[in-house]
This record gives structure tokens, sequence and C-alpha cells, in this order.
């Protein structure tokens, strides 16, 4: 079996790519539309389609997914999901999915699920290749225990679904709708895309208790001089010691409003312009007209609620595609970026004050927010016209890219041209030797 890469384009959003088509914003979709989508059944099934997603946890690919499975659900079709076993034990998949396959995570069943916090945390010491050797090792340890599991397979195919919608970031979704002959959507990132990421955001959350202080009001009563955002995604609730101890005396310093996302202790340096809170409405806080700041480690989805809202940003990327993500941010010219690595006091005051008092970042965030939010069709449904249509044409491979259709495996990845070089290269490395030893023999 061979297996060749999905090429396709998009815009500087998160895109799905229907074996080579790119649908615009699908974290637009899961953000602007997961509020109109509900989990109803439908009396008569449109199709059936099963969704895999990387397990690294409760991840944002998870929560992603469960609200385009809400809206795809809301549109006739049955939903089912594969996942492993260290993201699947999650009460909202159950409400969410018509079926949950569930394979070990480790190969054990017994074996302890891993902590994902602390390895994202981890990936932040690491350089970028050996953080993406260790991520790319993990998502291949999984795929081999679903690969080799003696059930999930079978199970699969005796669904018969229409269509797999596999996570870019894991292509063992791409090995089983490939070996099982399933049409496949790949939800991406940005066009051609294979970069790890995950996407920060979190569903709706209804406390189960009376909270005595509205935050709202503490949003609400922030005056002028607005609120600074903080938050490090799904996955990084909380920070080290020293480091949230920074966070804190230097958030203190300024006479806005902070809304700060932070798990744990409370901080001894906590001002009293801080509030800490355990979740945070992202998106309706970016939205919030007092907003002036957003603190992130450029998670795909936090860059994307950010742009769309016009929300300047001080971006402290973390690990896998936040380095990318602020890239792109600072690129366009609506954040500034600082090293999380070597970060300092100074640093992140300097950083904070450079975007709040410098008129360019916020008018550059309007006008990429008045680019994505300029669209013809509305992403939900576009996402909505592209599933189906991938169902009716047998997974739209006609829209392939031609390189797939017409070049073998050597001319794809350029190995004719690589052997060619290597080529060269040994020649001249053996003539150079040559002459040179000619050149010192006639020399004596």
């Amino acid at each position: 079996m061979t297996l060749r890469a999905i090429s396709c384009t998009g815009y500087c959003s998160t895109v799905l790519c229907v074996t080579g088509v790119s649908l615009f914003a699908a974290a637009f979709v899961a953000t602007t539309a997961a509020g109109q989508a509900s989990t109803q059944t439908v009396s008569q099934s449109r199709g059936k389609i099963l969704i895999h997603s990387v397990t690294l946890g409760k991840n944002s690919h998870l929560v992603n997914f469960v609200r385009l499975a809400k809206i795809l659900r809301t549109d006739g079709y049955r939903v089912h999901l594969l996942v492993g076993t260290d993201g699947g034990h999650w009460d909202e998949l159950d409400k969410t999915f018509d079926v949950v396959h569930r394979f070990p995570s480790a190969g054990k069943s017994e074996t302890p699920a891993i902590d994902y916090r602390k390895v994202a945390l981890e990936w932040s010491s690491m350089t970028a290749y050996e953080m993406t050797v260790s991520l790319a090792d993990e998502m291949w340890r999984q795929c081999e225990t679903l690969l080799r599991h003696p059930n999930i397979l079978a199970d699969i195919q005796r669904e018969n679904y229409d269509l797999v919608i596999s996570d870019f970031v894991d292509n063992c979704g791409r090995i089983v709708s490939e070996y099982l002959d399933i049409p496949t959507m790949v939800y991406s990132a940005s066009g051609v895309q294979v970069d790890p990421a995950f996407f920060p955001d979190m569903p709706s959350f209804i406390p189960t208790y009376m909270s005595l202080y509205d935050p709202a009001t503490f949003v609400d009563g922030a005056g002028s001089d607005g609120i600074i955002v903080v938050c490090f995604g799904t996955m990084i609730s909380h920070l080290d010691e020293r480091r949230t101890e920074l966070f804190a005396r230097v958030l203190a310093r300024f006479p806005q409003r902070v809304v700060w996302r932070l798990t744990g202790a409370r901080p001894a340096s906590l001002g009293t312009n801080t509030l800490r809170v355990d979740w945070l409405p992202q998106n309706d806080l970016l939205r919030h007209a007092s907003t002036r700041l957003f603190v992130s480690h450029c998670g795909l989805s936090s860059i994307m609620e950010a742009a769309l809202n016009a929300v300047p940003v001080v971006a402290m990327p973390i690990c896998t595609d936040g380095f990318q993500n602020a890239r792109k941010l600072r690129r366009v010219g609506m954040a500034f970026m600082l090293d999380f690595k070597t970060l300092t006091e100074d640093s992140l005051e300097n950083a904070i004050w450079e975007v709040l008092k410098d008129p360019r970042y916020k008018r550059n965030a309007s006008r990429v927010a008045a680019l994505l939010n300029d669209t013809l069709v509305p992403p939900r449904e576009k996402f909505l016209y592209y599933v189906d249509y991938a169902i009716r044409h047998n997974g739209a491979t006609h829209l392939q890219a031609g390189v797939l259709q017409t070049l073998n495996t050597w001319q794809l990845f350029n190995y004719d041209i690589a052997v060619l070089v290597f080529v060269i290269l040994i020649v001249a490395l053996f003539t150079t030797g040559g002459v040179h030893a000619t050149f010192k023999h006639s020399t004596q």
C-alpha cells in the first residue's frame, strides 16, 4: 500500500482539506457555530462519518471535533469517534458521538494515563528537533497499538462508513482509511500542513456551584484602561512557581484589569487588579469591547480567536506549532514575540507596554480581522457542504493536486534529484582528492 501526501491550499486560518480542497476556517466554524449546533438525533441519517482524533490527553483537537460533530449530527449525519484511552474518558464524548471506538493508548489497558499537561511543559524545554521527535514517537506508539489491536479495525470495517475525517497532526487516521478504502477528509491547519499542533479552546462550561463573585462585573467595570487576557490553552493551565510569581508581579504593575487562567495555588504576588480563574470563556473575552491585549502561547484556536476579534497579542510559544503561529502573527504586525525559556520581568513588562502603547498592533489586528470575517459563504455552511460533497463523490479524488496523480513516488519526493546531487558530490569529492594528491606528489 502506498500513501501519498494530501495537497491543498488555504487561507491563514484553520481549513479542512477534502482530499485536496481547502475549506475556510474550520476553527471559525467551531467558534461561531458551536452555540447553534446541538446533539439532537435526526430520524433519517444522511450518512455515517468516523472522526479520528490525535490522543494527547483531553486536548483541543477533541474539543474542536466535538463541536464539528454536533454540527454534523444536527444536519442529519451519524458521527462516530476513534480515539485512544488517554483522551477518550471524557463524558462529553459519549454524549456527542453515536459510538466511541476506544483503543488502549499505551498498548495495555492497565497502563496509567499520561499527564499531557506535564508533557507539554517538558516540551517547552526541548529543542524544536527534540520536541518533534518526541511527539512523533508518541503518535507512532499509539498508531502501532491501534493497528495491532485485534478488534478495532474489524469493528470499523463492519460499520461501512461513508467518510473518515482525520486529524492532520496524526497520520494514523489516513492509514486506517486507506487500508479500509474509505473516502477521507483531513482536518488541516492552513493548507499543506503536517506540523504538530493543538487547538486550545474549551466547550461550554456550566458551574456546579454558585459563585459569590460575578466575573462579568470585573470585566465590565474595567473602564477606559480595559482588560488583559492571559491564557496558555487547554493543556497548560498552570506554570512552575518561578514563572507564576514572575507573571503575578509584572501583571500587578499595569492599570488594566487582568483575567488570568491559572489553576493551582494562588501566587503570593497576585495584584488586586488580577482575577485568577480556573477556566475562562476565551473567545467571549477576546470579543469583549474592553479587551486590549492577549498574552498567549499561540495555539491555533487562540491565534484564530485573537485574529477574528482584532486583539493584539504578546506571543510566548511553548511547544509544537506555537512557534510557527507566533511568527505568523508577528509577520502581519499584530504580535510581539517573547522567548518563554529566557523570560524575565523586564522583558515581559516591556513587551506588554510595547503592544499597549503602539497603535500599529491594534491597527494591524483590525485589518486581519476584517480580512478573515469578510466571507461570501458562512463557514458552517461551507463545512457541511464539503462533507456532503466528499461523500457524494467518493472522496472527491478529482480535486487532488495534479502532481499526486501524475508523478511516481521517486518524482513526488524528489528522490531522483537527491540521488543526482549525491552522485555529483561523491564525484567532486574523489576528483578533488585525486587532484590534491597529484599536486602534492608533483610538489615533492
